[in-house]
């Protein structure tokens, strides 16, 4: 019990006692006043009616009310309740500040992951470039040979010649060479490059080329193609237009199917004193391509072989 409750009982008490004399002093009187009114029947007069009525100073009134109102406000559960609410907006004002602390660490986790998964793949492509076997066909990539025809003509093997430019062996190497004679007519508009396997003419060169292995940064025969030497002394005069296309697949280290596609015109024949020959070609407008550049080529649906197509193609880590 606080001390402004024990001040109001006691000051209530006080009045209490006070209304119990007035009460007895006015039941004195009205006695007294009843014995005088049977002494004078006469007088008309009606005596006097004589009222108590306590009244409460002002200041103890105000005191009182300010009291109530503390009183309420120093209540035991209004103050848990106001330090409840106190917590509970502290503790949410703390939760969202860790929230966003934990938001903005994750964003920064995402990010160097991507950055981490990019530099992988960046990595992976780099590898897989550098080390792939790239087979080619070099400019003026072209070797004779001669034999005879079963008629007696020399004939010459035209041998197209590729070249492993890679740091790794090329596997399961095939290859395929076709010519447009024995017409040997320019090659009309959407002419499709087919392959023409004819008979072989030479006697010498009666053979079947299976898959092969071209190791790093060395050459290899491609194929051949017999064609009389008649037909291609005409090649200077224009009579005759001689055509070669063929084509060679492979395997690189990773796995990865390749394809290069080559077409090449003979622009000049010249048979020299010593019985050798020289032939100069120059590309075709078409047929000459790299994988995904050809139209019949199929990749290797892996992801390293994915890279090698496009190494530089990477998805770059939002900022």
């Amino acid at each position: 019990m606080d001390i402004i409750t024990q001040r109001f009982i006691a000051i209530g008490n006080k009045v209490l006692a006070e209304l119990r004399r007035v009460g007895v002093g006015i039941e004195k009187q009205t006695d007294a006043i009843d014995r005088y009114a049977q002494a004078q029947e006469q007088q008309a007069q009606t005596p006097p009616v004589i009222r108590a009525e306590f009244h409460l100073p002002q200041a103890d009134v105000d005191h009182k009310k300010r009291g109530s109102k503390y009183k309420k406000w120093l209540h035991p559960q209004t103050i848990v309740q106001a330090l409840t609410l106190i917590a509970v907006v502290y503790y949410a004002c703390y939760a969202k500040k860790q929230w966003d602390t934990m938001t903005d660490t994750y964003t920064q986790i995402e990010r160097q992951a991507k950055a981490a998964e990019t530099s992988n793949a960046i990595n992976m492509a780099a590898n897989a470039v550098a080390q792939r076997a790239y087979v080619f066909y070099p400019p003026q990539s072209i070797v004779l040979d001669h034999g005879l025809a079963e008629n007696g003509d020399t004939v010459w093997a035209i041998i197209p010649v590729v070249q492993n430019g890679g740091n790794t062996p090329a596997f399961n190497v095939l290859h395929q060479f076709n010519s447009n004679g024995p017409a040997f007519r320019p090659l009309p508009n959407g002419f499709t490059y087919p392959d023409n396997h004819g008979r072989s003419i030479v006697k010498t060169m009666i053979k079947d080329i299976g898959p092969t292995v071209i190791g790093p940064h060395t050459p290899a025969g491609a194929g051949e193609v017999a064609i009389a030497e008649p037909d291609l002394r005409k090649i200077v005069t224009e009579e005759n237009h001689v055509f070669i296309w063929g084509w060679t697949t492979y395997e690189d280290v990773f796995g990865c199917f390749h394809k290069t596609e080559v077409c090449l015109k003979a622009v000049d024949f010249l048979r020299k004193p010593s019985g050798d020959a020289n032939m100069h070609v120059q590309e075709c407008p078409e047929h000459n391509c790299v994988d995904k550049n050809c139209m019949d080529w199929k990749p290797t649906n892996t992801p390293i072989c994915l890279l090698e197509q496009d190494p530089l193609k990477v998805k770059e880590t939002p900022k």
